[in-house]
């Protein structure tokens, strides 16, 4: 049984986070939720992103797809919230789940998946959208996963997920 190696120190993801001390490709999974569309510049961002993300490795986010009256009013009179510089984005913060998969196909991510946390719904008609990305994988020894990931909780999201890890060559384990 392998151990699950757990850190926690911050990272300014909009420098780069070798300068901050940190090794490239040293994670196997990332977990982004609700705080990249925050950032000034995201292809740029999810480069730095890239060059943390082991071969093989994931991204797991959960964003905002779309304007909404009740982010406009919560978020829209803050300075962050317009803060953006990119041409990704166009005039608006958030970007559609089809946008993700795109930048992140360009960042260097081999694919990338959108999923509704509300299983009714078509990703690309959800206010907010959970992606996950792959970096480009490194050969696995025969017979062994590349990785495990645990996932907590008993959601339609985390049953999603565990479906499509295993895809990628990752032993997954639930909890709930």
């Amino acid at each position: 049984v392998a151990a699950l190696a757990v850190s926690n120190r911050p990272c300014d993801i909009e420098r780069d986070p070798l300068a901050q001390g940190f090794t490239s490709q040293s994670f196997d999974l990332i977990l982004a939720a609700n705080v990249l569309h925050a950032t000034a510049d995201l292809p740029q961002t999810l480069k730095h992103i890239a060059s943390l993300t082991a071969a093989g490795g994931q991204l797991v986010l959960l964003e905002g797809t779309g304007p909404t009256r009740w982010l406009d009013l919560t978020f829209g009179m803050t300075k962050g919230w317009w803060r953006f510089t990119d041409a990704a984005r166009g005039s608006y913060p958030l970007v559609s789940a089809a946008r993700w998969q795109q930048l992140l196909a360009t960042a260097g991510f081999s694919s990338a998946t959108a999923i509704s946390p509300l299983p009714e719904l078509d990703p690309a008609e959800s206010e907010s959208v959970v992606v996950v990305g792959q970096s480009q994988a490194s050969a696995a020894q025969p017979g062994e996963p590349e990785r495990r990931c645990l996932l907590i909780g008993n959601s339609d999201v985390s049953r999603d997920l565990a479906d499509l890890l295993p895809t990628s060559n990752c032993e997954c384990h639930t909890i709930d």
